[in-house]
């Protein structure tokens, strides 16, 4: 790395054009996570060009550079790039018959899994969806959460509306047809959305229609939006989309389509969401039982404090081997698995969020020791608690992740 760095010194710095909607937070964190590599890497002469959802992304005219991070969104854009014979590496989600670039994108199934995860860990065994019409990658991601729930044996019903005048909040008007669709669902129910504008308007209409959120209709957004999330009286939980890792890892392609070349083209690689960041629309449990709430209620107001399976019988008034056969027939896990899970949660919630030591989240998170708390934490993630830290701050505002 220092020889190269040297090297560079006395090199003109790649000029790389970042052809991304910056007015969407997914944006945003995609150019943070490619300035975090060029501050590593570089230098790069980064050159920004500002777009609405809704305005048609291209290369200035007169451009002249040495490579492209774009949104590959359309068949006319993608053969304009290929036109220009410079390397370009796709962020988009969308798959595009003629496109041969190499593609860094957000994995739809393995959200759509994790989505599933949240719901049948808090009891869920209905399940919705609720999308547009005729787009293939939110087509994908309704067909993944579908499968996710077939495989374990519960219901599952969609909707899809037609796309509004607006791609951002995706109102439709006739949204007749969702209060209809949300009043004949099976409740309670755990709704997938595709983003935080449509899980949005399910909370609206939900108010209207005398539905209780999240008891009875729990909303998480398929993305996590710090603005749209938290403008309803509910905040929404949502899915945290690794945007910054994934504009990193572009970079990384780019650089090395610029030292190797055109060899690893259409290689593809999908960055996995990792967590869901939870608030009060699905903040709650989908059984119907005083015993296992008082219960849940009583882990979540302890997971620092040393206690057992015991102490939350005694709580919730029923004998130790009650409680544990009621976690196994309704929620198909013991307490103590149901401890364990809920302190994971929170350690994520702390390591990515927060600077404080591991050995401070260990302790606020009940695990006592450090060493038990990055072995559990390893079990469970396949990564250490450092390791998943870096992975969350790549990308984020002054180069970590958002």
């Amino acid at each position: 790395m220092r020889q190269r760095r040297k090297s560079q010194t006395n090199l003109k710095p790649p000029r790389v054009a970042l052809l991304v909607n910056s007015s969407t937070q997914w944006g945003r964190e995609i150019l943070f996570g490619v300035n975090a590599y060029a501050r590593e890497h570089g230098p790069w002469e980064l050159q920004v060009e500002t777009h609405e959802v809704d305005e048609l992304l291209k290369v200035p005219g007169e451009w002249s550079g040495d490579g492209i991070i774009a949104r590959v969104h359309t068949e006319p854009f993608s053969r304009a790039l290929a036109a220009l014979r410079v390397p370009v590496v796709n962020v988009s989600g969308i798959e595009l018959p003629s496109n041969r670039f190499p593609r860094v994108a957000n994995d739809l199934a393995a959200a759509a899994r994790l989505a599933h995860r949240h719901f049948a860990e808090r009891g869920f065994f209905n399940f919705g969806y609720f999308s547009l019409l005729a787009r293939s990658y939110v087509t994908s991601h309704r067909t993944s959460f579908a499968k996710a729930a077939a495989q374990a044996g519960h219901t599952f019903v969609a909707l899809a509306a037609s796309p509004a005048a607006s791609p951002v909040t995706e109102w439709n008007p006739e949204d007749r047809h969702l209060s209809r669709w949300l009043m004949e669902l099976p409740k309670p129910v755990g709704i997938l959305t595709w983003n935080a504008g449509s899980a949005l308007e399910i909370l609206n209409t939900c108010r209207r229609e005398g539905l209780r959120v999240p008891d009875e209709i729990a909303v998480l957004s398929g993305t996590y939006d710090d603005v749209l999330c938290e403008l309803s009286d509910i905040p929404i939980s949502g899915i945290r989309v690794e945007a910054g890792q994934i504009g990193y890892q572009a970079a990384a392609r780019l650089d090395c389509l610029f030292r190797r070349g055109t060899k690893d083209a259409g290689r593809r690689l999908l960055i996995p969401p990792t967590r869901v960041m939870e608030r009060l629309s699905t903040n709650t449990i989908g059984v119907d039982d005083p015993v296992l709430v008082r219960a849940l209620a009583f882990f979540r107001a302890h997971l620092a404090d040393l206690i057992t399976v015991s102490d939350a019988a005694r709580h919730s008034g029923i004998s130790r081997r009650g409680l544990e056969r009621r976690f196994r027939a309704i929620l198909r896990r013991t307490p103590a698995e149901e401890i364990c899970r809920l302190r994971l949660d929170l350690a994520k919630q702390l390591l990515a969020e927060t600077d404080r030591p591991l050995s401070d989240i260990a302790e606020a998170c009940g695990f006592g020791t450090h060493s038990y708390f990055s072995a559990q934490f390893r079990a469970d993630s396949g990564v250490t608690p450092r390791e998943f830290r870096l992975q969350h701050k790549r990308g984020r505002h002054g180069g970590g992740f958002g």
